[in-house]
């Protein structure tokens, strides 16, 4: 093992410093077909101001390790030289992915990567094999192996972006008229006022950060001096007063200060990682869901008949009754089967040859679909809300409404089961199978599909169909099985009576809380990132619940 392995122990023959790391790496690498370079050649290589890698890795993660190798703290020189070997030999060494390289030896840019969040880059749930995940895991562990709060730091990311996760759902589940009975004007002017919110927070976000890295005095960015700075100063004011929000922001920066001394270059690195992940999550989130969304004029009944589905059981010979019923097209079927068709067709009768074959594909293709998605196992967030239940409510629901109480438990019922469909997720997958290939009231329409590119890669969009052609679900696109999964959940708000535009004007307000996430995560520290998401967390809910 050389000196400055990621996993090397700090001993007396470590000099801690560049020279003597080049030193190491000349060393290992004098038999190496094209790796040895000179001293002066490896100087440049990590400290060339373009393409440098010390630069490479502040631009990726906000981490200057230059600081820390010119600083006096023998085990923070230490960690940092050692971070920056690893970043050399990921970028080096093994094979490079036009050779066919893959998995943790591979040989990638992964300062390149770490300044693209997106789901090819890390390990998730909705595909085993992405591109770049087993060269970020294998950092990622690298690096949290070497961290001293590594629990710490997880357990709080994982806290907070719950709470993000579970106010995200709640600004789709508040809007099911069968659950709460708000209207369409109630939800359209909730959603707006969320909006607005966001819009002005993020501004205000910004000059907060400011003072926190003491580049302004409180003083300075609440003065008024003009209608559009007097309205952003409002947002926090409007649940603190001016004396205490001075104390607060005064005393988080302190936290903020005493945080960033305890935390060495390896927590921060891996606090950067872990943020980085729930990055990749939430942003191809956001992009998996741009897709066109059908508008359906719903029969007057269909809410309340479809609603009666909630929970129920699609077994295997439910399901082959409706597939005979489109490949014998039309069948007498029973009761049962024929409600099911009624609400998957919308009530339309007299279906064109087109669509009777597209049908039948769709019915034929719901249990591949189903296996595609069945890890996500959250869609309207019934596992995130299940957890929050769990989690934060619990010993606090008797301080709730009854009518949130009610939303929570109904949500965290399971909607995925490993041998069954449930009623409402069955239709839903039937009819957007059917929908992005072909739609009867936009005959001109092309075929539906998703921006899959990523880092690398420049075959930039696939039909969402062609997900449902490949035999081993291992090798899907994570961001294609992503875009099924919101597919599914707006198609199932679309039947129980939520209007387009108010699922139109949510994408707009999903992407402003992510730029808000973006915004918190540009701070290095847990203690301001907490902080104000529990706040921001706090006002939406409360918009949310009157």
């Amino acid at each position: 093992m050389g000196k400055y392995d990621i996993d090397a122990k700090l001993t007396e023959e470590c000099k801690l410093t560049l020279a003597d790391l080049i030193q190491e790496l000349m060393e290992e690498r004098k038999d190496v077909k094209k790796g040895g370079l000179s001293e002066g050649a490896y100087r440049q290589a990590f400290n060339n101001k373009k393409s440098g890698l010390i630069p490479k890795i502040k631009k990726a993660t906000g981490i200057d390790l230059d600081i820390y190798i010119k600083g006096k703290n023998k085990e923070e020189k230490f960690d940092a030289l050692k971070i920056l070997k690893c970043f050399y030999e990921i970028e080096k060494d093994g094979t490079s992915k036009n050779k066919g390289g893959y998995g943790s030896n591979s040989r990638v840019r992964i300062t390149e990567i770490l300044n693209e969040p997106q789901l090819q880059n890390i390990n998730s749930i909705y595909t085993s094999q992405s591109v770049y995940g087993d060269v970020f895991e294998d950092l990622y562990n690298k690096v949290g192996d070497n961290a001293k709060h590594r629990n710490y730091i997880t357990k709080k990311i994982e806290s907070i972006e719950l709470r993000w996760s579970v106010i995200s759902h709640r600004v789709v589940s508040f809007y099911r008229k069968w659950e709460c009975q708000i209207n369409e004007d109630k939800a359209m002017e909730e959603l707006t006022e969320t909006d607005n919110y966001l819009v002005r927070l993020k501004e205000y976000l910004i000059e907060i950060r400011k003072f926190l890295e003491r580049e302004k005095e409180f003083e300075e960015f609440l003065i008024k001096t003009t209608p559009e700075e007097e309205q952003i100063k409002t947002i926090w004011q409007i649940i603190k007063d001016r004396v205490i929000l001075e104390s607060e922001l005064t005393r988080i920066r302190g936290e903020k200060e005493r945080e960033e001394k305890e935390l060495g270059v390896m927590d921060k690195l891996f606090l950067a990682l872990e943020k980085y992940k729930v990055l990749c999550m939430q942003i191809d989130k956001i992009n998996a869901n741009q897709g066109s969304i059908e508008d359906i004029n719903l029969p007057d009944d269909y809410t309340k008949r479809y609603h009666l589905w909630y929970g129920k059981r699609i077994t295997r010979d439910k399901w082959a009754k409706v597939i005979n019923y489109f490949s014998n097209y039309p069948e007498n079927i029973d009761r049962e089967t024929e409600e099911l068709v009624y609400l998957i067709l919308y009530g339309r009768k007299n279906l064109s040859a087109e669509e009777i074959k597209k049908y039948r594909y769709a019915v034929k293709n719901v249990w591949t679909l189903m296996e595609i998605i069945r890890e996500d196992g959250n869609i309207s967030g019934d596992k995130d809300i299940r957890r929050y239940v769990d989690e934060i409510m619990y010993g606090r629901l008797e301080k709730c409404k009854q009518k949130q109480i009610d939303i929570f438990i109904s949500s965290a019922k399971g909607l995925v089961r490993q041998d069954i469909l449930e009623g409402q997720i069955f239709i839903a997958l039937v009819q957007e199978i059917f929908f992005v290939s072909y739609n009867p009231f936009d005959r001109g329409r092309k075929e539906e599909k998703i921006d899959i590119s990523y880092y690398g890669y420049t075959n930039k969009t696939q039909t969402l169909s062609s997900v449902l052609k490949k035999e081993n679900v291992k090798y899907q696109s994570p961001i294609a099985v992503l875009a099924w999964v919101r597919r599914i959940e707006s198609r199932s708000l679309i039947n129980n009576g939520v209007p387009k535009k108010v699922l139109m004007k949510r994408k707009e307000v999903e992407k402003k809380i992510l730029d808000i996430q973006r915004e918190l995560y540009n701070n290095q520290t847990i203690t301001v990132f907490d902080f104000f998401s529990n706040d921001v967390i706090n006002h939406l809910e409360y918009i949310f619940s009157n």
